[in-house]
């Protein structure tokens, strides 16, 4: 299956959804290795019983050599049921998949952002779309990352390229970005930031379940040029110059105006408040 969003195409291969595959292997192959012993023990005639077999099985346990053979296999296991355990607590899908471009400046202690700061970017967006349509997003991301688990763990470069979480992508930051526009820029720019610099005493990690939070250090706030930063970080899969004029085809159908109408504009106004929070840093 391809999709031509960007300006290549992009082809997603279907995911195997066996969810215990390597640890599957593993108990194979340590059963191969303990029935071919049992046999070359059997070859005189002598009969094996299940006792005898209980006893190889604990001396195994112990010889360097298989362990050494198991250990690739063992290790595949225990990081697959780690990653199945991660997935199962990791109840954002959504949330993954739209803040994947902030990897770069969440890894960069000069950008600003936090990893604190998600938390409340996920209630920006919530307020925005509304609870029905949030709630909403979050089941269809959770269903395309079922259709990418690979041997248990979900391919998370996989569900960033998968079509339906492309268009799922693009439909909220299409939200995202009228609303900035439907009202005077600065106004809403304000309301963004008040809601990045709060810090709640409990985050939600489901619809029914708060977790309290550690009371942490004060943080650098949220200020203009990390709001540009971090929007454009945000939108930058959806920039203009990200769609050929295929893609720009289709957008125009979706939305009944071009990607530079929506989201061209909101980059215009990005660059003005990344450049007054220069000037203004500059003047001081």
């Amino acid at each position: 299956m391809q999709i031509n969003r960007c300006d290549r195409p992009v082809t997603v291969e279907p995911i195997a959804k066996d969810l215990t595959a390597p640890c599957a292997e593993l108990m194979s192959q340590a059963l191969r290795m303990l029935m071919t012993i049992a046999r070359s023990l059997s070859m005189d005639g002598r009969t094996i019983t299940i006792a005898d077999l209980e006893k190889l099985t604990d001396r195994l346990i112990d010889v360097p050599s298989v362990r050494a053979g198991l250990a690739p296999l063992s290790a595949k296991c225990e990081a697959s049921a780690r990653q199945q355990l991660l997935d199962g607590r990791r109840v954002q899908c959504l949330m993954r998949g739209l803040t994947k471009p902030l990897e770069p400046l969440l890894a960069d202690p000069a950008s600003g952002l936090k990893r604190a700061h998600l938390p409340q970017l996920q209630q920006a967006f919530r307020q925005i779309l509304g609870d029905a349509v949030w709630e909403t997003r979050c089941r269809q991301a959770k269903a395309v990352a079922e259709n990418c688990r690979e041997h248990g763990p979900v391919n998370w470069d996989v569900f960033q390229k998968h079509p339906e979480f492309v268009l799922l992508r693009e439909a909220i930051l299409v939200s995202v970005a009228r609303r900035f526009l439907d009202a005077p820029f600065e106004t809403r720019k304000g309301w963004f930031k008040v809601v990045m610099n709060h810090s709640p005493t409990a985050v939600s990690v489901d619809p029914n379940m708060f977790i309290v939070r550690k009371v942490e250090r004060e943080r650098a706030p949220f200020d203009d040029a990390v709001f540009a930063r971090t929007m454009q970080a945000l939108f930058s899969p959806v920039h203009p110059s990200t769609y050929n004029s295929e893609d720009e085809e289709a957008f125009v159908a979706r939305w009944k105006a071009t990607p530079g109408k929506i989201f061209g504009r909101l980059f215009v106004e990005l660059r003005k408040s990344k450049s007054k929070q220069w000037g203004h840093t500059c003047r001081r």
